[in-house]
């Protein structure tokens, strides 16, 4: 984890002056899942307590209130919230949390105390939601491919993050050998978007998955009209496999397909290719015709996440 020097110098205030008192309080968002390993860039700082909680802080922290601390409600959340400024670094304070899906109860305010765990850093004890909650709360709020890559790091540290130039020849070469393991034979000069990965793909989205600091899967989507993208370089590399990476790329190529207002996937394989087509299959796409020895496929997005209680 990197933090920039205005990030660590208001971290190291909220600490100050939160750890002498009493409250039950923990770092959440991006930097509590940073905390805990996972390589994300961090860009605010989010403190999660109870109402009471959030009260105190706004106190503690008086000198650096933006928007002071009231009860804001959502479709999908409801809260105590208000929003600092340390050192440029936006805060934002949330006090007894409540969730719910659509048409059902507001859930128990969270219970920060159970679900916190400690981390060091700098020499200090810093809180933090563990993981599997973090995973949970995710799914709970609709926020379908944040909690996919969350349970993917914490159950087998792979992490998933956009394409870098600095992954072209890593990410050119594991597809490349995919596809020869695939066919038996290869053709580099009808793969032409290969040779420039973030050029080929600057209008759409390219995926890569790493492990303990490997290049191991890859995935993409391509917008080929204004409501469709076409997912495409779906590939894993050989001793990573049936370990749910492939399925949470496509998860999370297809989450950020919806997210992006995009309402249809589709993709094709090699109809003799029967895991593939399975692994589609079971997947939630649908076969829509076949052409020689090719399969399509399509996945309607609003439908597919609606049936897994994610909303627009």
């Amino acid at each position: 984890m990197t933090l920039d020097a205005a990030q660590q110098a208001a971290l190291r205030l909220i600490h100050a002056r939160l750890q002498p008192h009493p409250l039950v309080w923990a770092i959440t968002g991006s930097l509590g899942l940073a905390l805990q390993g996972m390589p994300l860039d961090v860009h605010d700082i989010d403190l999660q307590t109870d109402a009471q909680g959030a009260y105190a802080i706004q106190r503690l922290l008086a000198d650096f209130v933006v928007e002071p601390v009231r009860e804001v409600v959502s479709e999908r959340i409801r809260s105590h919230l208000g929003r600092l400024r340390i050192h440029g670094v936006a805060v934002e304070v949330m006090g007894g949390v409540q969730k719910r899906r659509p048409g059902q109860a507001w859930g128990p305010p969270t219970a920060v105390a159970r679900h916190r765990r400690w981390v060091a850093w700098e020499g200090r004890r810093l809180p933090v939601l563990d993981l599997a909650y973090e995973e949970a709360a995710y799914a709970q709020l609709g926020r379908l491919g944040k909690a996919a890559a969350i349970r993917l790091w914490r159950t087998q540290r792979v992490s998933l993050r956009p394409f870098r130039p600095a992954d072209q020849r890593a990410a050119q070469g594991l597809i490349l050998a995919a596809m020869q393991e695939r066919w038996g034979t290869l053709d580099p000069g009808k793969n032409p978007d290969l040779n420039d990965i973030a050029s080929s793909y600057a209008d759409g989205v390219f995926l890569v998955a790493c492990q303990e600091g490997a290049l191991v899967a890859t995935g993409a989507f391509r917008p080929p009209a204004a409501d469709t993208v076409e997912i495409v370089r779906m590939a894993v590399r050989r001793d990573r496999r049936r370990r749910g990476i492939g399925r949470a790329m496509l998860w999370t190529l297809c989450w950020r397909a919806y997210r992006a207002g995009y309402r249809r996937a589709i993709l094709e394989t090699t109809a003799h290719w029967h895991d593939a087509v399975a692994f589609y299959r079971a997947f939630g796409f649908r076969i829509t015709h076949r052409a020689g020895e090719d399969v399509y496929f399509a996945l309607d997005l609003p439908a597919f996440f609606a049936a897994h209680g994610a909303g627009p």
